[in-house]
């Protein structure tokens, strides 16, 4: 999943996930990796 991110996404962005595990990896790379944790917090 990393190397499509990387393609996809230029250095330095801001990446908004869930807590999802496969999604760790984005902790080690250049971008700015921020959880939304679904059970704290929900949106319609």
């Amino acid at each position: 999943m990393l190397p499509i991110i990387e393609e996809k996404v230029t250095p330095d962005s801001i990446v908004y996930t869930d807590t999802f595990r496969s999604y760790n990896a984005l902790d080690i790379s250049d971008f700015h990796h921020r959880r939304i944790n679904h059970s704290k917090l929900f949106a319609d």
